[in-house]
């Protein structure tokens, strides 16, 4: 749920976007197994259990892939049902005027990223503890979203960043997210604290609420309760890109990419 497939442009496109039903079932199969499993576990913590998802995932589905005809071709849905706001801001069929003028401060990656925000009255509310607002309200003082404009599947989460591409795009990519959310916060220096007080996090599948890539950027030194809440979900950038580094190192083969 939450994705549709994409176009068929031409033939050629066809023999490569082509999904194999089989393909599709085990994909989605691990992804929905791993949230319950996820979920089972408790607080993410370190990339450990990033690590204890993502090995049985490639493990299986990968050897179901003959050497042709493997790309399974899916967008995130961009839709009113279910509806994404990462994903329709991402698309530009939804928009927010006011974070207009941010994105130029991307510098080289504002055509593969974008700054997004919170509902102002999250942002209004951070420092608030009551039950209607912890878990809601924006996690610290300053609290942005980096979003991915690429919508493809492969992208939507940590957990299956480089099944299609492999490891090597998945890591620069997460590198990429990182500089360009420093790159952001450093154009903006007089309202952020330094970069080694701003804190850099993912939610990984199904610790997040909204399933498309986003990378909260936190304001270190003035946080507030819902922070607290949601840091048993709340996964470091840079553990993300260790796990997959680790994977990597080990040679592990995971890319569905003939």
């Amino acid at each position: 749920q939450g994705f549709t497939q994409q176009p068929f442009h031409s033939i050629a496109h066809y023999r490569t976007a082509r999904v194999r039903p089989f393909v599709l079932r085990f994909v989605l199969r691990f992804v929905v197994l791993g949230g319950v499993l996820w979920n089972r576990m408790g607080a993410v913590g370190s990339g450990e259990r990033l690590t204890w998802l993502r090995t049985p995932f490639f493990e299986e589905s990968s050897c179901c892939h003959p050497n042709n005809d493997k790309t399974v071709d899916l967008a995130i849905n961009i839709g009113m049902t279910p509806f994404n706001i990462f994903a329709r801001l991402a698309a530009g069929v939804f928009s927010q005027p006011n974070m207009a003028e941010e994105q130029p401060k991307l510098g080289r990656f504002r055509d593969k990223f974008m700054v997004v925000c919170n509902r102002p009255e999250c942002d209004e509310q951070w420092e608030n503890s009551d039950p209607m607002w912890c878990g809601k309200a924006s996690m610290s003082k300053n609290h942005r979203m980096l979003i991915l404009k690429d919508l493809h599947w492969e992208w939507f989460n940590a957990l299956t960043f480089g099944y299609v591409s492999g490891l090597k795009a998945g890591i620069a990519l997460l590198k990429d997210a990182r500089e360009a959310a420093h790159l952001w916060v450093s154009a903006d220096g007089k309202v952020w604290p330094p970069l080694d007080r701003v804190g850099l996090f993912v939610q990984v599948y199904s610790h997040c609420s909204i399933n498309a890539f986003h990378l909260h950027i936190v304001d270190l030194d003035n946080l507030g309760p819902t922070f607290e809440k949601m840091a048993y979900k709340n996964l470091r950038l840079e553990d993300a890109i260790s796990v997959l580094e680790e994977e990597e190192k080990q040679g592990t083969v995971i890319s569905t990419a003939s």
